[in-house]
This record gives C-alpha cells, sequence and structure tokens, in this order.
C-alpha cells in the first residue's frame, strides 16, 4: 500500500480550555483513537501530523501514559507509523536546546513519534518525505535531494500571512521541489489546491485536529463523503502510487453547540455571560503595536461566529469597558 494520512495540528492535552463545554481530555484521546481506527480500517498504516502535538508541555504523566498506550497499540498490534514536525506548542520558547524535555520528545524516545527534517525518510519506495519545524525556516534546505523521486514536505509554518512574518512560509520560497507540501498552524481549512508550475505541487492545510477549525474565506467546500461545515474536522489520505489525494471527514464529531462556548452563545441568542470564547485565539495573533480597538477587531475576526454575532459582541463589549 502506498497511502499516507495528512492530519493538523492535534493539541493533545488533558486541561480543557475555558472556551470549551466539553471534557477536552476525553475527547482527544477519542479523537486520536477514531484516526487510528479509521486508518486501519482503510489500511493507512503511515499517521502524518503538521505538529503542535501537545497543546502543553506541563501535561499530567497519567494524560501522557494513556496517549503512549493508544500509539502503542497501534504500532504493535496494527503497525501505524506515525510522523511529525515539532510546532511552536511543543517547543518551549521557542527555542530547540530545549525541546529534550517536552512530552513529544518522550514519545520520540520510544519510537511512537518519528520526527521529520530536512533529511529524508523513504516511507515508500521513491518515496521521500522532510519536515520543516518550527523556527527553522530561516536556514532550513532539502538534505540528499532526489527530484526523481516523490518528494513530501510538511510544514508547521502558514502558507498564508496572517500572524506575522516569523509564522509565514511563502510557497515560492520553496522552489518547484515538492510534489506535496502540508502545511499547519493556522487552524485553518483550506481546500486542497494544486499550482501551476512545469512540475505541479499539491499543497494540503487541513485546519485543526482537535482545536477550533476556521473555514478558508468562509467557503462551503464539497467533499468526495460529504459537505464541510464548521463542525467538520478533515484529514487527507494521499496515495502517492496513484497521485490521488481523498479528504475524509473524521467520524464521532460534536455538534460545535456541544463544545464551544462561542457556537453555544450562538445557538442560543446571543447569551452573553463571558468573555472566555475569546481565549481560544490569544495565541494565534499578532499583538505587536495594536491599539486595543484593533485587538478587539483582530480577535473577533478570529472567532467562527456570523458577522451581526461578532458585531453584538463587539458593542457589547464597548458599551461595559
Amino acid at each position: 500500500m502506498s497511502r499516507i494520512a495528512f492530519i493538523g495540528d492535534m493539541h493533545l492535552d488533558n486541561r480543557t480550555p475555558v472556551s470549551r463545554l466539553d471534557n477536552y481530555e476525553e475527547t482527544s484521546l477519542r479523537k486520536l483513537q477514531t484516526l487510528i481506527n479509521e486508518c486501519i480500517a482503510n489500511q493507512t498504516y503511515y499517521i502524518v501530523t503538521t505538529s503542535d502535538f501537545f497543546n502543553r508541555n506541563d501535561i499530567s504523566i497519567s494524560y501522557l501514559n494513556k496517549v503512549i498506550n493508544i500509539l502503542k497499540e497501534a504500532r504493535n498490534k496494527h503497525g501505524i507509523i506515525l510522523y511529525s514536525v515539532i510546532g511552536n506548542h511543543d517547543l518551549p520558547y521557542n527555542n530547540m536546546k530545549y525541546f529534550s524535555s517536552t512530552p513529544l520528545h518522550t514519545l520520540a524516545s520510544l519510537n511512537l513519534v518519528y520526527l521529520l527534517g530536512n533529511d529524508f525518510d523513504v516511507l515508500f519506495s521513491g518515496v521521500h518525505i522532510y519536515g520543516m519545524s518550527y523556527t527553522e525556516k530561516g536556514n532550513w534546505e532539502p538534505k540528499n535531494y532526489d527530484e526523481n523521486c516523490y518528494n513530501i514536505l510538511v510544514t508547521h509554518y502558514a502558507l498564508t500571512n496572517n500572524f506575522g512574518e516569523k509564522d509565514y512560509l511563502p510557497i515560492e520560497s520553496l522552489g518547484n521541489k515538492f510534489n506535496l507540501i502540508v502545511a499547519g498552524h493556522d487552524h485553518t481549512f483550506f481546500r486542497a489546491q494544486v499550482t501551476k508550475e512545469e512540475k505541479p505541487t499539491i499543497i494540503l492545510r487541513p485546519g485543526a485536529f482537535i482545536r477550533r477549525t476556521k473555514i478558508a474565506n468562509e467557503e462551503i467546500t464539497e467533499l468526495t463523503d460529504g459537505v464541510f461545515k464548521k463542525d467538520n474536522i478533515v484529514y487527507y489520505v494521499v496515495d502517492t502510487e496513484s497521485n490521488t489525494v481523498e479528504p475524509k471527514l473524521l467520524g464521532g464529531v460534536e455538534p460545535s453547540e456541544l463544545v464551544f462556548k462561542a457556537s453555544s452563545i450562538e445557538a442560543q441568542d446571543f447569551k452573553l455571560d463571558s468573555y472566555s470564547m475569546l481565549d481560544e485565539v490569544f495565541e494565534n495573533v499578532e499583538f505587536t503595536n495594536k491599539t486595543s480597538d484593533e485587538l478587539l477587531d483582530i480577535l473577533l475576526n478570529n472567532l467562527d461566529i456570523e458577522e451581526d454575532i461578532k458585531q453584538r459582541i463587539k458593542k457589547h463589549i464597548l458599551d461595559n469597558r
């Protein structure tokens, strides 16, 4: 088989963010297990993530053990192999010298997750996969590159400049070297794209795996097995032999009004009793040199709710500040 599943930023955690209504620990473990079960059923034995593997580096030991047990069973009983790059949430102080103290490093040391770098790993004959982790873009070059192979790049950089230059990776900076690029970090779902160069590149941006995913340009994107809505979690299965891309909707995902406080407020006709729904977007916006009104607009624009609801929240905040 030549099939690979690609998923977005994972953000595994035992602590429930204040912006959510569900039990985040249970949700995250259930989604991880569901993904593995679906891959086994579809005979897809490689899973690759754009990282932010854990939402925090100080997760509980008991939770880490639960993740280890799930991944051990997937590897030992079913032959599932998991690859990842290193995201900003996996990197204390955005510095690689502190990475050895992280839970993702623990998984890598147990050979439960294989870390991708600028020297390739071989998935199948003639299929080379590279990884560009967070902080690496400045001096990153693929080693031992072979243009005759099917070359894949997985990166934890946004491909659109929404959060500032340090988080942005221009596609043109990579040259025309990769058959497939999979990018994360911005928690936004984009439909699969194919560049128009002489050697086309497929670009996949699946959005977040557990945290909330925005839809690029608020499009409703038709998939092969359904219609993408804001409640869906998408992962892609790529067959490198046939060069086909199949979007998949993860099963068992709960409606957003049962998970996110912002959606619950929307569903209850704007019953606003706190601003906790803003918590989830703080880590993904650029605060430098912003006025309070500009910052409020940035935060509201990152909420996946209807425009009239945003304006009512804004008015409520401005009237009461």
